[in-house]
Protein backbone atom coordinates (compact mmCIF):
# COMPACT_ATOMS: atom_id res chain seq x y z
CA UNK A 1 0.00 0.00 0.00
CA UNK A 2 1.56 3.19 -0.97
CA UNK A 3 2.32 5.64 2.12
CA UNK A 4 -0.19 8.30 3.22
CA UNK A 5 -3.10 5.88 1.57
CA UNK A 6 -5.95 6.13 3.64
CA UNK A 7 -8.00 3.34 5.08
CA UNK A 8 -11.63 3.13 5.20
CA UNK A 9 -12.60 0.83 9.01
CA UNK A 10 -16.05 0.37 7.67
CA UNK A 11 -14.50 -1.13 4.59
CA UNK A 12 -13.14 -4.06 7.33
CA UNK A 13 -15.32 -6.51 8.83
CA UNK A 14 -14.19 -6.45 13.13
CA UNK A 15 -15.06 -10.08 14.04
CA UNK A 16 -13.48 -11.41 10.42
CA UNK A 17 -10.28 -9.38 11.51
CA UNK A 18 -10.18 -10.63 15.17
CA UNK A 19 -10.36 -14.31 14.09
CA UNK A 20 -7.59 -13.63 11.34
CA UNK A 21 -5.33 -12.17 13.98
CA UNK A 22 -5.59 -15.47 16.78
CA UNK A 23 -2.98 -17.60 15.13
CA UNK A 24 -0.74 -14.28 13.23
CA UNK A 25 1.09 -11.63 13.73
CA UNK A 26 -0.04 -7.77 12.72
CA UNK A 27 2.75 -8.30 9.60
CA UNK A 28 1.01 -11.11 8.99
CA UNK A 29 -2.49 -9.98 8.91
CA UNK A 30 -0.81 -6.68 7.09
CA UNK A 31 0.02 -9.32 4.10
CA UNK A 32 -2.91 -11.01 3.41
CA UNK A 33 -4.71 -7.62 3.21
CA UNK A 34 -2.13 -6.22 1.29
CA UNK A 35 -1.60 -3.56 3.74
CA UNK A 36 1.42 -2.48 5.77
CA UNK A 37 2.41 -3.31 9.65
CA UNK A 38 1.85 0.76 10.61
CA UNK A 39 -2.07 0.82 8.28
CA UNK A 40 -2.92 -2.99 10.11
CA UNK A 41 -1.66 -0.97 13.70
CA UNK A 42 -4.10 1.90 12.55
CA UNK A 43 -6.50 0.05 11.10
CA UNK A 44 -6.66 -2.65 14.40
CA UNK A 45 -7.11 1.13 16.82
CA UNK A 46 -10.01 2.43 15.24
CA UNK A 47 -11.98 -0.73 14.84
CA UNK A 48 -11.03 -1.52 18.74
CA UNK A 49 -9.29 -4.18 18.43
CA UNK A 50 -6.92 -4.95 20.98
CA UNK A 51 -3.42 -5.65 20.07
CA UNK A 52 -0.60 -8.49 21.73
CA UNK A 53 1.71 -6.53 23.68
CA UNK A 54 5.46 -7.15 22.69
CA UNK A 55 5.90 -10.25 24.97
CA UNK A 56 2.48 -11.92 23.99
CA UNK A 57 3.84 -11.57 19.85
CA UNK A 58 7.35 -12.42 20.49
CA UNK A 59 5.85 -15.71 22.40
CA UNK A 60 4.00 -16.27 19.16
CA UNK A 61 6.27 -15.53 16.53
CA UNK A 62 9.08 -17.41 18.08
CA UNK A 63 5.94 -20.32 18.15
CA UNK A 64 5.87 -20.36 14.26
CA UNK A 65 9.47 -20.27 14.29
CA UNK A 66 11.61 -24.11 13.67
CA UNK A 67 14.45 -23.95 16.20
CA UNK A 68 16.66 -27.09 14.96
CA UNK A 69 18.53 -28.43 17.96
CA UNK A 70 21.40 -30.87 17.70
CA UNK A 71 22.58 -32.11 14.44
CA UNK A 72 19.36 -30.62 12.57
CA UNK A 73 20.64 -27.21 13.12
CA UNK A 74 22.72 -25.54 10.15
CA UNK A 75 25.16 -24.55 12.74
CA UNK A 76 26.28 -28.19 13.83
CA UNK A 77 29.85 -29.00 14.91
CA UNK A 78 29.75 -31.55 16.09
CA UNK A 79 28.08 -30.81 19.50
CA UNK A 80 31.00 -29.65 21.53
CA UNK A 81 30.73 -25.82 21.64
CA UNK A 82 32.79 -24.61 24.35
CA UNK A 83 31.68 -22.07 27.49
CA UNK A 84 34.51 -20.25 29.96
CA UNK A 85 37.08 -23.31 28.74
CA UNK A 86 34.76 -26.32 29.66
CA UNK A 87 33.44 -28.63 26.38
CA UNK A 88 29.62 -29.14 26.42
CA UNK A 89 28.16 -32.22 24.86
CA UNK A 90 24.41 -32.36 23.19
CA UNK A 91 22.74 -35.35 25.66
CA UNK A 92 19.36 -33.88 26.05
CA UNK A 93 18.17 -37.06 27.44
CA UNK A 94 20.62 -36.46 30.55
CA UNK A 95 19.39 -35.18 33.96
CA UNK A 96 21.50 -33.06 34.13
CA UNK A 97 20.36 -31.41 30.96
CA UNK A 98 17.30 -29.35 30.47
CA UNK A 99 16.08 -28.86 27.06
CA UNK A 100 12.77 -27.19 27.99
CA UNK A 101 15.08 -24.17 29.26
CA UNK A 102 17.18 -24.45 26.05
CA UNK A 103 20.14 -26.24 27.38
CA UNK A 104 20.47 -29.69 26.25
CA UNK A 105 24.00 -29.85 26.77
CA UNK A 106 25.79 -31.24 29.88
CA UNK A 107 29.57 -30.97 30.56
CA UNK A 108 32.09 -33.20 28.89
CA UNK A 109 33.81 -33.66 31.88
CA UNK A 110 30.62 -34.55 34.33
CA UNK A 111 30.07 -37.36 31.51
CA UNK A 112 33.37 -38.65 31.67
CA UNK A 113 33.32 -39.42 35.51
CA UNK A 114 30.18 -40.72 35.32
CA UNK A 115 31.58 -43.09 32.58
CA UNK A 116 34.44 -43.96 34.96
CA UNK A 117 33.14 -44.17 37.68
CA UNK A 118 29.69 -45.79 36.56
CA UNK A 119 27.19 -44.05 38.51
CA UNK A 120 25.98 -40.28 38.13
CA UNK A 121 27.68 -37.16 39.78
CA UNK A 122 25.66 -36.74 42.98
CA UNK A 123 23.70 -34.01 43.85
CA UNK A 124 25.76 -30.94 45.37
CA UNK A 125 29.51 -32.56 43.68
CA UNK A 126 31.73 -30.67 41.53
CA UNK A 127 33.92 -32.37 39.40
CA UNK A 128 37.42 -30.53 39.48
CA UNK A 129 40.22 -30.47 37.15
CA UNK A 130 43.80 -32.01 38.66
CA UNK A 131 45.83 -29.74 36.53
CA UNK A 132 43.62 -26.67 35.93
CA UNK A 133 43.22 -26.95 32.40
CA UNK A 134 38.97 -27.61 32.12
CA UNK A 135 39.18 -28.82 28.55
CA UNK A 136 41.53 -31.31 29.82
CA UNK A 137 39.18 -34.02 30.27
CA UNK A 138 41.15 -37.51 30.85
CA UNK A 139 39.65 -39.41 33.83
CA UNK A 140 42.72 -39.52 35.36
CA UNK A 141 42.81 -35.63 35.45
CA UNK A 142 38.86 -35.44 36.87
CA UNK A 143 38.18 -35.73 40.82
CA UNK A 144 35.30 -35.36 42.07
CA UNK A 145 34.19 -33.03 45.37
CA UNK A 146 31.23 -32.07 47.68
CA UNK A 147 30.54 -28.39 47.22
CA UNK A 148 31.55 -27.86 50.66
CA UNK A 149 34.92 -29.42 50.33
CA UNK A 150 35.81 -27.76 46.96
CA UNK A 151 35.03 -24.56 48.88
CA UNK A 152 37.34 -25.57 51.79
CA UNK A 153 40.27 -26.18 49.53
CA UNK A 154 42.81 -23.66 49.56
CA UNK A 155 42.48 -21.76 45.98
CA UNK A 156 46.45 -20.51 46.60
CA UNK A 157 47.09 -24.59 47.52
CA UNK A 158 45.19 -25.67 44.51
CA UNK A 159 46.94 -23.21 42.09
CA UNK A 160 50.60 -24.42 43.19
CA UNK A 161 49.60 -28.15 42.35
CA UNK A 162 47.97 -27.39 39.24
CA UNK A 163 51.28 -25.72 38.32
CA UNK A 164 53.07 -28.98 39.60
CA UNK A 165 50.76 -30.79 37.67
CA UNK A 166 51.40 -29.09 34.23
CA UNK A 167 55.51 -29.02 34.74
CA UNK A 168 55.29 -32.99 35.85
CA UNK A 169 53.07 -33.97 32.79
CA UNK A 170 55.25 -31.52 30.14
CA UNK A 171 58.41 -33.15 31.48
CA UNK A 172 56.76 -36.69 30.89
CA UNK A 173 55.78 -35.63 27.33
CA UNK A 174 59.43 -34.53 26.96
CA UNK A 175 60.88 -37.83 28.05
CA UNK A 176 58.39 -39.83 26.14
CA UNK A 177 59.23 -37.98 22.84
CA UNK A 178 63.26 -38.88 23.68
CA UNK A 179 62.13 -42.32 23.84
CA UNK A 180 60.66 -42.06 20.86
CA UNK A 181 63.52 -40.83 18.41
CA UNK A 182 65.77 -43.07 20.59
CA UNK A 183 63.62 -46.06 19.52
CA UNK A 184 64.10 -45.05 16.06
CA UNK A 185 67.65 -44.60 15.38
Amino acid sequence: MPTGQRINPNDYNKEELENLYKNSTLREVGKQLNLSHPVVSRLFDNLGIKRRTKSEATRITNAKRKYFHGEKNLNWKGGRPHHHGYIRVYEPDHPRANPQKGNPYVYEHILIWEQAHGKLLPKGWIVHHLNGQRDDNRPENLVAFTNAKHSRLSHRFVDILQERIRKLEKDLNMREAINNKEDKE
